[in-house]
This record gives structure tokens, sequence and C-alpha cells, in this order.
């Protein structure tokens, strides 16, 4: 069974691909907390998988890891926010990238360049 892999503290900050660090800098701005100060309080659990989750320990319990800050995967695709207001802005930029992409007929092999389009968000 291959198990997570958990960073702490500073250590974190060697582990967050550059995608990631500018969302995950107002993940926590959303939350009242500094990237710099409070990355010290923070753990980082990756998944086998390479789902990255990212907690604030000072309230941790027995039962509960913390208190989300964000989640992302090992290449910084796909990041979501705990404060969901985030998560409906980013999804209306996707909805809108997609349906300007598609108004133009569009052939198989430009298909790569709305994911390219999808990945700069």
């Amino acid at each position: 069974m291959i198990k997570d892999k958990i960073y702490i503290g500073e250590e974190i900050k060697e582990h967050i691909p550059k995608r990631a660090i500018e969302n995950l800098i107002i993940a926590f701005k959303d939350l009242n907390l500094s990237y710099e100060n409070d990355i010290k309080h923070c753990r980082m659990e990756v998944t086998p998988k390479g789902t990255c989750w990212i907690t604030d320990t000072r309230s941790k319990t027995n039962f509960y890891k913390g208190k989300l800050i964000g989640t992302f995967k090992t290449d910084g695709a796909g990041f979501y926010f705990s404060k969901i207001e985030r998560n409906i802005e980013l999804a209306k930029k996707r909805k809108k990238i997609r349906s300007d992409f598609f108004k133009i007929p569009r052939k198989a092999g430009e298909l790569y360049e709305l994911d390219r389009l999808l990945s700069e968000i």
C-alpha cells in the first residue's frame, strides 16, 4: 500500500508547483491568513494519485486535520479554493473560454489549444 507524503511548515514551499502558488496566495488571503507568515503552521498531504491538500493545523484535533486552505494536483492544475465563491468564478471563466472556443468549427487536432487555454486560468 502506498502511503501519502506529508510535508510540514516551510518544507511545503519546496513542493508547491509554480502554477498553484498564485492561487494558493489568494486562498490564504480569503481566510485572512498570510502566505509568508502562516505557511509554517500548515501541512501539505500528497496522495498517491497526485492530489495535494493544504491545511492550517492550528485547529487540528484527533479526527480533524485542520482548516482546509486549498487542494490541487501535483502539476498545479485543478486548484480548488475552500471559499466556494472563488470556485464559481473559475467555473464561469472556463465556461466562457469553452463557448468562445467552439463558436467557430474546430478540428480534433485543435482541441489541444482548448486544453492549453483552460490550463492558463
